[in-house]
């Protein structure tokens, strides 16, 4: 036999508990320094050795990809 506690009951003593809030805090400010690297990088300039002529290669695939074929036999 065995004792069964309600899932609502243990999550009402983990919740209150200082320790797990603390956890908890910690993980979130975790989360939101990651997030902000993150979304840093993803905004940072192009460096020096980025290709100068990107806009120009970009059109030329785009209408490389959207050009029509002559279908095969």
């Amino acid at each position: 036999m065995g004792i069964i506690v309600p899932g609502e009951r243990i999550l009402e003593l983990v919740k209150n508990d200082p320790t797990f809030k603390e956890i908890q805090d910690d993980v979130r400010r975790h989360r939101l320094k990651k997030n902000a690297a993150s979304a840093d990088s993803a905004f940072s300039p192009p460096t020096a050795d980025a290709n100068p002529n990107h806009l120009e290669d970009f059109k030329r695939l785009v209408g490389a990809a959207v050009k029509k074929r002559e279908p095969e036999d």
